[in-house]
C-alpha cells in the first residue's frame, strides 16, 4: 500500500466519522502533491487535523510504500486513541515521531510486535499483518466481532495459508465479511484489499464511526 492511498482511506473514514465533505484544495501542505493529483484532497483534509505527515525533507512521498509504523500513526489519529503506557518494543525509541501511537494501539492489543521483541516499525506492512490488526480494533469496538472472538469451537481451515497468530483474526474477519481480495497473506497490503477490508469493517462497527 503506497502512502497516498492510505491517505485517501483514512480521509475517507474521518470525513464520515466526523460528516464533513472533502474538496479539492486550492493549494497544498506538501509540495510534491499538486492540487490536480487524485489524492490531493485527502492528503490536504489529513493533514488538517495533524495525520498526514511528511518526512525531513518537507515532502509527502505519497508514491513510497506505508509502513508498519505509518499505518499505525494514521489509524491511531483516526481512532482519536489516547496515548498508552509502558511501550517495551526494543527498536521503538521514546522520542520516535510514531512512538505515542504505537503504544496507543499496543496498549490496547492492536499490536503486538514480532514475536522478538521488536516492532520493525519501517517494514512495509502485509497483508495479515493488516487483518490482524484490523480484526483487533473490531473486537475491541464491537460486541459481535467480540463474540466472535470468545468463541473456541472453530475451524481455521480455510485461512491455514495465514500465519499461526493471523488465524484466528483472519477467521473473525472472513465472519464479519471484512475478508476480501486474493492477496496471499504474507504480500505487501493492496489499496484494493485494504479500502474493501476498512470499509467492511466500517460498515459494520457502527457505533465507532457514526
Amino acid at each position: 500500500m503506497r502512502r497516498s492511498e492510505a491517505a485517501t482511506i483514512f480521509a475517507r473514514l474521518l470525513a464520515q466519522r466526523n460528516g464533513e465533505r472533502i474538496t479539492a484544495p486550492t493549494k497544498t501542505t506538501f509540495p510534491d502533491v499538486p492540487t490536480n493529483a487524485w489524492y490531493a484532497g485527502y492528503v490536504s483534509y489529513l493533514a488538517r487535523y495533524g495525520i498526514a505527515v511528511g518526512y525531513t525533507d518537507g515532502l509527502f512521498h505519497g508514491d513510497e510504500p506505508i509502513t508498519r509504523a505509518e499505518f499505525c500513526a494514521m489509524l491511531s489519529n483516526v481512532l482519536d486513541l489516547p496515548e498508552g503506557q509502558n511501550l517495551s518494543f526494543s527498536d521503538v525509541a521514546d522520542d520516535a515521531w510514531y512512538a505515542k501511537a504505537v503504544s496507543a494501539m499496543a496498549a490496547r492489543g492492536f499490536v503486538s510486535g514480532m514475536g522478538d521483541g521488536t516492532f520493525r516499525p519501517d517494514d512495509t506492512i502485509t497483508y495479515e499483518q493488516m487483518t490482524a490488526i484490523l480484526s483487533s480494533v473490531a473486537v475491541w469496538a464491537s460486541m459481535k466481532a467480540e463474540e466472535l472472538n470468545s468463541q473456541t469451537d472453530i475451524s481455521l481451515a480455510d485461512v491455514q495459508e495465514f500465519s499461526p497468530w493471523a488465524q484466528k483474526p483472519a477467521w473473525i474477519m472472513d465472519q464479519l465479511g471484512a475478508f476480501v481480495g486474493d492477496l496471499r497473506p504474507q504480500d505487501l497490503a493492496t489499496r484494493e484489499t485494504a479500502a474493501g477490508m476498512l470499509y467492511a469493517v466500517m460498515n459494520s462497527l457502527h457505533m465507532l464511526w457514526q
